[in-house]
């Protein structure tokens, strides 16, 4: 057995008991499916490199695992001052766990920045149907406009799998290891997954395996004014 397979199987051996759920599908280094090529604009932003552990960021659709089990994670970027943004495509890298998927769906949401944490949510959180390689995933995406302003301007994004654990298993969004801005955030509202951080938090805070990466693997594609 692999060190990546023996993590995986820890992994849904504690959610099998009922415990909570390890948080590291993947081990650091072991493998990186990058997004497929959709290309719907510009690069506009990308830190979809550097690859690490992979963390759960997934809606339990059904089955044993319930809502109390949702978990979400969220990056953040800046849009440079006097910039306007209009995103088109987000890419995101990540990977299946205990099974090989594929999700139903996907949820991507924008924030306001809020004291260094996702704050207010920009619109509404949209769901996609993205295309798909092993678990990662290029989205077209509804056209969201993003402004620097002034100053130069921070939001966050998260993304979420829908996904049934007894049918597609688990998905973790891929971490970047190196640090941009500020950490990544996680969050497990329900408190289900036993990890902390029930509101939004420094992953680095929460009982979750990082490999002591802080980031997640995304970019963004659009057009800029």
């Amino acid at each position: 057995m692999t060190k990546t397979a023996a993590l995986v199987a820890s992994a849904v051996l504690s959610l099998l008991a009922g415990s909570a759920l390890a948080g590291q599908p993947g081990k650091a280094g072991t493998r990186a499916n990058a997004p497929p090529a959709w290309s719907g604009g510009d690069m506009l932003y990308n830190q979809n490199n550097h690859y690490g552990y992979a963390i759960v960021s997934q809606n339990f659709t059904s089955g044993s695992q319930g809502t109390a089990d949702n978990a979400a994670a969220a990056d953040d970027f800046v849009v440079p001052k006097g910039e306007t943004w209009k995103v088109t495509e987000v890419d995101v890298t990540g990977e299946y766990f205990y099974l090989s998927g594929p999700a139903t769906s996907e949820v991507m949401t924008f924030y306001k920045n809020e004291n260094g944490h996702p704050g207010t949510v920009l619109g509404q959180p949209q769901k996609l149907n993205c295309t798909e390689t092993s678990g990662s995933f290029a989205c077209a995406i509804k056209p969201v406009t993003l402004r620097g302003g002034p100053k130069g301007k921070r939001y966050w994004i998260s993304f979420v799998a829908n996904c049934d654990y007894k049918k597609c298993g688990g998905w973790g969004w891929v971490q970047n290891t190196i640090t941009h801005r500020n950490p990544g955030q996680w969050e497990n509202p329900g408190g289900g997954l036993g990890l902390g951080c029930t509101s939004w938090s420094a992953t680095s805070t929460c009982n979750l395996q990082t490999g002591g990466a802080n980031d997640f693997a995304f970019d963004l594609r659009g057009k800029t004014n």
